[in-house]
């Protein structure tokens, strides 16, 4: 799985993040994650059961403000 991205020789590195999540959630996780700079890059069928699922994000490494937006995520 290649996510690099080249534009006019500009670099840009991502950071992942998987969650295992509820499907009836699943929609208010990828909301509330792109208000944090995340992506949604993908879902998976979890193997924790039936009812959940596996979302898959992704997030530039040079975010602006990374520091704040991260701690108002741990909130």
């Amino acid at each position: 799985m290649s996510e690099i991205t080249i534009e006019k020789n500009h670099f840009i590195g991502y950071e992942y993040k998987e969650i295992n999540v509820s499907r009836s959630m699943e929609s208010v996780y990828t909301d509330g994650y792109h208000h944090f700079g995340w992506k949604l890059d993908g879902t998976a069928h979890s193997s924790h059961g039936a009812n959940k699922v596996v979302l898959k994000f992704k997030r530039d490494r040079k975010l602006p403000n990374k520091i704040e937006v991260t701690r108002l995520q741990r909130q």
